[in-house]
């Protein structure tokens, strides 16, 4: 028995840090929550807990960037739509004196928001939005899948990974002592 406890777990480099994604996309554990764990269960080797929790970060991130691209590539049906929309022929009766007035007021605009764009900070990731908010409440009603699901709107990207992430099964059984346990 511990043969087989020692293949699925017993080292630590072969452990599926899929595992520990899931727990960071659980509302009520985030990342803090995983290394306290991590610590606690790595108590007299922190750098495996520090190994563990690097890891799972990097592999987080590395998802988020994955599925962030996949999504970027997809054209939102109603985005092809409003580009398909014929421009109105009401613009094309202004003069060319007011055109010309709203041509240089458009580029002074313009200038003015590439000059205020080099002054703002980038704007927080999906990601690191998620993970800088407050943990959930632990409730016994709480609903991980329905979170993800009322969700989807301000982390569509979190989201996606979190339905993948959760539709993988959290063990699996040999198939031999599948077979072994039914009589035939």
């Amino acid at each position: 028995m511990m043969k087989k406890y020692n293949s699925y777990f017993g080292n630590v480099k072969k452990l599926n840090k899929l595992i520990f994604v899931a727990l960071v996309l659980d509302p009520r554990s985030k990342m803090d929550i995983l290394k306290r764990g991590l610590i606690k269960a790595f108590q007299g080797h922190p750098e495996v807990a520090e190994e563990l929790f690097n890891g799972t970060k990097k592999l987080l991130q590395d998802l988020y960037e994955c599925y962030s691209e996949a999504q970027s590539s997809h054209v939102p049906q109603a985005q092809a739509q409003v580009s398909r929309i014929p421009s109105s022929s009401s613009t094309s009766t202004m003069t060319s004196s007011s055109t010309r007035k709203l041509s240089k007021s458009k580029r002074s605009w313009e200038q003015v928001c590439d000059e205020s764009e080099l002054d703002t900070p980038t704007e927080k990731s999906e990601l690191e939005r998620y993970l800088a908010e407050d943990r959930e409440v632990p409730r016994e009603d709480f609903d991980l899948l329905n979170y993800w699901k009322v969700m989807q709107g301000r982390f569509p990207t979190l989201a996606s990974i979190a339905r993948d992430v959760f539709a993988i099964p959290a063990s699996t059984v040999a198939s031999s002592l599948r077979l072994r346990s039914v009589d035939v």
